[in-house]
């Protein structure tokens, strides 16, 4: 791999080594510089249910179960538990509550679902889940790390079946996967591990109203399409890489992930809002340190876990200093 570098302020900074991103960071990083930094640079982590992403979660493990068998109540306990160990264990009050109406509205929606379309799909199961970590393009030294939900074939192709929540039925939401980062990514990685042609992703769209709605939806990936994500990605990748080298170095790392105003409001309240707003010990009292996910796993150095709670000066992949 060519030895990458950048001049900043009179600072030679140089990117060696391999670079580790899912497609999930580099959604982050391209939505909002800070809101990635909070979260990847700063390990910080909302100590409140983020309830979007606990629902989804809970959904998928719980359609897991079913796929493999299990009777509807038992994939019905899953959803509920893996709800239940989400809550922090500092509660506020309505928290019980408010965790007993997303179990009731999840079980109202796996009810929904099997009702729906019962055990048979259209599509034949061959996976439940694809992993790995390759290399994006050749000798660039930049890895996709990345997970899917489970492959099928249908119509004669290799197929990826992503299921998700939603809060409403509207098709022109549905319309952004067909240039979704997150599934040209996951088909771009099946493809590099089984040597085989993915075709696309299948879309299962569960929908969170009082009335469950479902849709299901195609989207091909082309080999121009997996080109341009493979240039892009690389491109994204080694940007955040050589900006976590600058505050490494000693810039200020607020300047260098400098923060998007309009990602304040676009699904909700961003969750970092305050910290942006007021950036002191009050309000980080409202986060904990981020746990290591499979990116620092498959990365080097690796993120460490600190007893102590104090958060970690961590450099990313890519450079060539050391881990405090």
């Amino acid at each position: 791999m060519n030895r990458l570098w950048l001049e900043v302020e009179d600072q030679h900074l140089v990117l060696d080594g391999d670079v580790d991103m899912n497609q999930s960071r580099v959604q982050i990083y391209n939505d909002c510089h800070r809101k990635y930094a909070w979260q990847f640079y700063q390990h910080l982590t909302p100590d409140r249910p983020q309830w979007a992403l606990q629902d989804g979660k809970a959904v998928h493990e719980a359609l897991a179960h079913l796929t493999a068998g299990a009777p509807l109540l038992d994939a019905i306990r899953v959803a509920r538990n893996l709800l239940a160990e989400g809550m922090p264990k500092r509660k506020l009050p309505g928290d019980d509550t408010l965790l007993a109406e997303h179990q009731d509205m999840v079980a109202r929606l796996l009810t929904a679902y099997l009702d729906t379309y019962g055990t048979d799909t259209t599509w034949v199961p061959f996976a439940q889940e694809v992993s790995g970590r390759v290399e994006v393009g050749e000798g660039t030294g930049v890895y996709l790390d990345f997970r899917t939900d489970k492959l099928a074939t249908w119509a004669q192709q290799l197929w990826i079946v992503d299921h998700k929540t939603a809060a409403r039925l509207d098709l022109r939401d549905v319309q952004k996967y067909a240039m979704d980062l997150q599934f040209t990514a996951y088909v771009y990685g099946t493809r590099k591990v089984l040597q085989r042609k993915v075709a696309g992703v299948i879309v299962d769209l569960l929908v969170k109203t009082q009335t469950p709605q479902f849709h299901r939806d195609l989207f091909k990936r082309t080999d121009d399409d997996l080109l341009e994500f493979e240039q892009e990605f690389v491109e994204v990748s080694r940007e955040i890489a050589l900006r976590h080298r600058r505050a490494d170095h000693g810039q200020n790392w607020k300047t260098v992930f400098y923060k998007n105003t309009r990602e304040c409001f676009r699904y909700g309240t961003c969750p970092y809002r305050p910290l942006c707003l007021d950036d002191n010990g009050v309000n980080r009292a409202e986060f904990v340190l981020r746990a290591p996910d499979y990116v620092d796993a498959a990365a080097t150095p690796r993120l460490p876990t600190d007893p102590t709670g104090q958060l970690p000066n961590v450099t990313v992949p890519g450079s060539d200093s050391d881990v405090d």
